[in-house]
């Protein structure tokens, strides 16, 4: 009878009112699934993966066999940071940094968020099966290393849990060697300059939140040896990094152009650095670095090609 007696405006003003609370609802449940599987990092393994796959065929890929290896690439990701998320709710409600993200914030069932992420992870390994045995152990072996070995074993007992398995942000770069058949000593080298960059970009960020990490009893860098000696740390990583790329280049597996333009920016990055140490500026300068490094490594993919 309320619904009768409204005007037809009135009536128009309430549907869509209800509409607009339902998408709202939808975009809300949408959004916090894709903070659940950290889609830029997600991205940022397809990127590398592919990239490198399009750099071994000769930018000649097989359409069906690139799709089918994104999509693998970006359900294993994408399942396995879901699964992090599941293991580590615990300390990400205690810091501050991540007390929002959707498990801890309650956004996101903490079990519903695991089955779902386990749930498309397999579907990701049985694509990258499909495709061929050595893609399947490389995106297995990724799983193994950042979910069980750095999440579940080291990342709460040692601040160098993130050397011992960097090399899980190497694995798109095996698998998409794997893919096109090629796997040799280039692979190697871009293996541990991408196992480097993941080095970089991990300190880099947590010098930010070394307090975060302390009060959530997590032994990172910063938090146990101080931002200065974290700094200086990232700053032999870099230039380890800038080694690897001239040795790179003289292996014959960069061009100039790539040598050139990654060079510059790992160039300004121990500039940062020394000015770090100098000013004693470290979060500063380290939130700087951060964003170089993500530069870095879309630069050089670019040009890697």
């Amino acid at each position: 009878m309320f619904w009768i007696a409204m005007s037809s405006k009135d009536r128009l003003e309430k549907t869509l009112s209800i509409e607009r609370s339902g998408l709202y609802t939808y975009f809300n449940i949408f959004r916090s699934y894709i903070e659940l599987f950290k889609i830029r990092q997600t991205l940022a393994s397809v990127f590398i993966g592919v990239m490198t796959y399009l750099k071994y065929i000769n930018l000649t890929p097989d359409l069906y066999s690139l799709i089918l290896f994104s999509s693998a690439l970006f359900l294993v990701t994408a399942g396995a940071t879901g699964v992090n998320m599941f293991l580590d709710a615990d300390i990400d409600s205690i810091m501050i940094r991540t007390r929002n993200r959707p498990i801890p914030s309650g956004r996101i069932e903490k079990y519903r968020a695991f089955v779902i992420s386990l749930v498309i992870m397999i579907l990701g390994l049985y694509i990258s099966y499909v495709l061929n045995i050595y893609v399947f152990i490389s995106a297995f072996l990724g799983v193994l290393i950042f979910d069980i070995l750095y999440t579940l074993i080291l990342k709460r007992r040692t601040p160098w849990s993130v050397v011992i398995c960097s090399s899980a942000g190497a694995m798109p770069v095996i698998a998409g060697a794997s893919l096109s058949g090629r796997i040799d000593i280039e692979v190697l080298y871009l293996s541990m300059m991408i196992s480097l960059w993941s080095l970089i970009h991990i300190w880099t960020t947590s010098i930010k939140w070394a307090d975060d990490y302390r009060n959530a009893h997590i032994p990172m860098l910063p938090a146990v040896y101080g931002a200065e000696k974290s700094i200086e740390t990232i700053f032999v990583a870099v230039s380890i990094l800038y080694i690897f790329n001239i040795l790179m280049y003289i292996k014959g597996f960069l061009s100039v152009m790539t040598l050139i333009f990654s060079s510059l920016i790992l160039l300004i990055m121990i500039i940062l650095g020394i000015k770090s140490l100098v000013s004693k500026k470290y979060e500063k300068y380290s939130y700087i670095m951060f964003k170089i490094n993500t530069l870095y490594l879309i630069i050089f993919f670019i040009f890697y090609l």
